[in-house]
């Protein structure tokens, strides 16, 4: 999982109360300084269960259970279609992008890399097959970081898309789901192991420096603002306080109502997909007491998310991908 892209509002000021279009031919009334709402705006039904989404450009690059790579135009978010298509050898993962290409963590069929140059014909370019099984993909500069979850974190070469090499590993303790690369580290969410920070200043050499462990699974991460934001199963959302990597702290942590697979960070807001439980918006604007202030139950199991120029994009299992804006918010 991983696992960072424009559409206006129009807006009405009625006093006491503001009028919002919502896009889907009604709208509606919100009284000044109500709670922020999510509101379904589109949804694409995919053949296959989208497990992880990456949108840019007004194209919605979706990772789909045994179904590969789709690609989704969504530059009218009501309306989204079905723009290009590649299938994998095995299980879609998680997805990453990097200029005109698209990784996808594909767990057995190994790293799987694709040219997007031309949306609409996606055409692999290169593989890198593992031992193990590739969960999560991450990729910065020449390296795809790669979690395979019988291993840890795996550096892949990536400065030739054509014929990419693994040139250092770190084994993790638990069984790697996720991970976020800031700078010169990787954090991986590490299931039982929790998050294990690892100093990937010299790719050829990762070194495990920190971790923060509790008795739960660690499903995803997303790093921010010195903190690192983590999907914990059971447990929800635990914010762990990352400036100083040596020595993760926790900070705090909300309970979801159902079991946190993914989270993304916009803003004051962690967005966490949260299973059968649909989406969670949690208002993290002070990272010591963390709030939720919307929600959403998306008709399948959302896995991960994603946020782009005011949408909320997620993948959800059977259900495939849902669009939805959180109105009332500050810029919603």
């Amino acid at each position: 999982m991983t696992g960072a892209s424009s559409a206006q509002r129009v807006r009405f000021i009625l006093l006491p109360i503001m009028a919002v279009y919502i896009g889907v031919g009604v709208s509606v009334s919100l009284p000044i300084g109500a709670a922020p709402q999510l509101i379904e705006v589109g949804f694409y039904n995919m053949n296959g269960s989208a497990t992880d989404v990456y949108v840019r450009e007004g194209h919605a690059f979706v990772a789909v259970k045994y179904s590969g790579l789709n690609v989704i135009d969504v530059t009218d978010p009501q309306d989204p279609r079905m723009e290009g298509f590649h299938d994998t050898p095995d299980y879609a993962a998680a997805i990453d992008l990097q200029g005109d290409y698209a990784y996808i963590a594909d767990r057995a069929g190994g790293l799987r890399i694709f040219d997007i140059s031309d949306p609409t014909t996606p055409r692999e370019a290169g593989v890198y097959e593992m031992p193990g099984e590739a969960y999560g993909v991450a990729v910065l500069g020449d390296y795809a970081y790669v979690v395979d979850r019988s291993w840890g974190l795996r550096v892949i070469d990536v400065s030739n898309p054509t014929d990419p090499r693994e040139v250092g590993s770190c084994r993790t303790p638990g069984r790697a789901y996720g991970l976020f690369v800031s700078s010169d580290y990787a954090y991986v969410a590490d299931g039982i192991g929790g998050l294990r920070v690892i100093d990937v200043s010299d790719p050829t050499e990762p070194e495990e420096i920190g971790s923060y462990e509790i008795f739960d699974l660690a499903y995803d991460v997303h790093v921010s603002r010195g903190y690192a934001f983590v999907a914990y199963y059971e447990s929800g959302l635990v914010i762990i306080d990352i400036s100083e990597p040596t020595e993760p702290r926790e900070v705090s942590t909300y309970d979801t109502p159902g079991r946190a697979l993914g989270v993304y960070v916009e803003g004051d807001y962690a967005y966490i997909a949260d299973g059968i439980k649909g989406l969670r918006v949690i208002d993290i604007s002070d990272p010591a007491g963390p709030q939720e202030v919307a929600s959403h139950d998306t008709p399948d199991l959302a896995w991960d998310v994603y946020v782009a120029a005011g949408y909320i994009y997620v993948a959800d299992n059977e259900s495939g991908l849902r669009i939805l804006r959180l109105r009332g918010a500050e810029g919603g």
